[in-house]
């Protein structure tokens, strides 16, 4: 067992490897990698990378790569058989310390039917020629926890709410809205963004004769569907290196309209990978998906690809959105205003109304309620009366339900009707779980768990709470949604410090503070900061987490410095 030091912090072990310990070694590794140990760490002493492939839902030969980066980083692995691996016995409690509780036990009970499944498939008679089918066992589908349906009281409509014909809830009813929140209390996070979904639903078209073109070069077409199943299963990495190849084959053909048209795609999609996925070692940070989108408008001029631009403008918006700095967020509105004036030109009415719900999540984020909720209005009036099974129409109304849902968190409401503003905000919330369920979006769908977190928290629904932020912090590891785990951390742990599980609150506020400072979001720490000072306070004169709370003053300050730099060296062109 090793020995803690004087000046080390809870769970700063010294560890026998090069003498670096056991916190250091954890911090170094990639997202990715640390998933990787931290699974294997939570199935046992021993592990085999097979199962760890299907508690992640990656490949096994996935598994072992990162297993292979992790040794490369420092993590001596030792094999306890032909096929079974184990993490080093100093590093394990730290590991599993750091997954969520109910993470860890979904995932062991994913390793325990696979178990059974495969001793089940073993023990039966085996027909000729079946021998490979028996020995692979398919894991079963990942089970989020159980959700409670949401059963509301009604509430007089002419007293507290008035559903208009949109279905939103009324500000000027239901909300007092004011210049000035300081007298009320701070402003909670932003809402998630619309922007992140994943745009477009297919690769853009080209004109049949570019295809032609590009196809007489070999340059394969599918290289974008690719990288995105890639990065939707949280293999950024594989991603990455798809489109970077792609990238690298572009150039080394000979230049024409076709391959400067696929240029311009394969930057956009890189961009939005470097903004949306975990991976800081590999640049995706918030300033560097700035740095490459703001580079790829040279590239649509000369490549003649005016329908590529609103969406470039869409990705930039989204990407200063998470940056979350007013001057971040006035860009983010003059972007997408761009993209509305371009698609108005192309005469696409449908994509231009798509651009609502963006609009208003910035202005909400800026203070600016009542124009959002005009925004989110408009957009309801526009795709309510269309076909309910069509994707575009279900997305669209789930975004704007999503937006909606997040009214009672940001305004002031009217004294003694706050209840029923967040069981109408839950509501919406669950309107649009459903629709994303449907939709298959795994990470709106987590985002959407988050903010039903929220409104449980304020209704005192802490149990309720707890399982949907957990839920959500689940998923978005899972798909290495680095910004939106950065928020739901944040959520879950300011819960728990009002449940009075202090330790756990400061360790997933670290963990968040961690989250943001890997991604470079501005906005993320600084409320950060003020979930420490909140946390500080509640915790002051207690001996038992003043080593913890000053570790983590020193990390916040850390990342809030290292973030800044990174913000201006990327705004000089550095």
């Amino acid at each position: 067992m090793a020995r803690k030091h004087k000046n080390q912090g809870p769970g700063s072990t010294q560890s026998p490897q090069g003498g670096a310990s056991v916190d250091t070694i954890i911090k170094g590794l990639p997202f990715e990698v640390l998933q990787v140990l931290r699974a294997g760490a939570v199935i046992g002493p021993e592990f085999e990378a097979k199962v760890v492939a299907g508690l992640l839902s990656v490949d096994e030969m996935v598994v072992l790569e990162r297993l292979q980066r992790a040794t490369d980083l420092g993590v001596v692995l030792t094999h306890a058989g032909a096929d079974r691996l184990a993490v080093p016995e100093e590093l394990r409690p730290t590991l599993v310390a750091s997954v969520l509780p109910a993470l860890a036990e979904a995932w062991r009970q994913r390793a325990g039917a696979a178990s059974t499944a495969k001793s089940e498939a073993v023990s039966e008679p085996v027909k000729a020629g079946d021998d490979a089918q028996a020995t692979r066992v398919t894991p079963p589908p990942r089970v989020h926890p159980p959700l409670p349906r949401v059963t509301p009281k009604a509430a007089p409509a002419d007293e507290v709410i008035e559903e208009i014909g949109s279905g939103l809830i009324d500000a000027e009813v239901v909300i007092d809205e004011v210049a000035s929140r300081s007298a009320k209390g701070p402003t909670p996070p932003p809402p998630p963004s619309p922007s992140h979904r994943a745009r477009p639903v297919a690769p853009p078209r080209m004109s049949p004769r570019l295809e032609d073109a590009a196809d007489e070069q070999h340059i394969n077409l599918d290289f974008l569907a690719v990288a995105r199943e890639a990065a939707d299963r949280g293999e950024s990495q594989r991603a990455a290196e798809t489109l970077q190849k792609a990238l690298g084959q572009l150039g080394a053909q000979p230049p024409s309209a076709a391959h400067r048209r696929l240029r311009v795609l394969a930057q956009i999609e890189l961009g939005r990978l470097q903004w949306q996925a975990a991976g800081p070692e590999l640049g995706f940070t918030l300033s560097q998906a700035l740095a490459t989108l703001d580079a790829v408008r040279a590239d649509i001029d000369a490549a003649d690809a005016n329908d590529l631009a609103p969406e470039l403008c869409q990705v930039i918006a989204g990407v200063c959105y998470d940056l979350g700095d007013m001057g971040s967020l006035a860009r983010a509105l003059e972007e997408l205003g761009v993209a509305g004036k371009l698609i108005e030109k192309l005469g696409d009415a449908t994509r231009a109304a798509r651009l609502l719900n963006e609009q208003a999540a910035v202005l909400m984020r800026m203070g600016e309620t009542s124009r959002a909720k005009d925004l989110l209005r408009e957009s309801r009036r526009v795709f309510q009366d269309r076909r309910t099974d069509d994707p575009v129409t279900m997305r669209e109304i789930a975004e704007t339900d999503h937006l909606t849902a997040w009214l009672p968190l940001y305004a002031t409401m009217v004294a003694g009707r706050e209840q029923d503003g967040y069981r109408i905000g839950l509501e919406r919330a669950t309107a649009a779980e459903q629709a994303f369920r449907q939709l298959g979006d795994q990470r709106e769908l987590a985002r959407v768990w988050e903010t039903m977190g929220r409104l449980e928290r304020h209704m005192q629904r802490h149990e309720e709470a707890t399982r949907h932020l957990e839920a959500a912090a689940e998923a978005q590891r899972r798909l290495g949604d680095l910004t939106g785990l950065a928020r739901t951390t944040e959520a879950l742990s300011e819960l728990l410090g009002l449940c009075g599980r202090e330790a756990e609150a400061v360790a997933l506020l670290r963990e968040s503070v961690r989250f943001n400072g890997e991604k470079g979001s501005l906005i993320g720490l600084f409320f950060n900061r003020r979930a420490f000072t909140d946390l500080a306070v509640r915790l002051a004169g207690q001996d038992a987490h003043r080593a913890a709370l000053g570790e983590l003053a020193v990390l916040l300050g850390t990342a809030e410095r290292q973030v800044e730099l990174g913000r201006s060296r990327a705004l000089a062109g550095l």
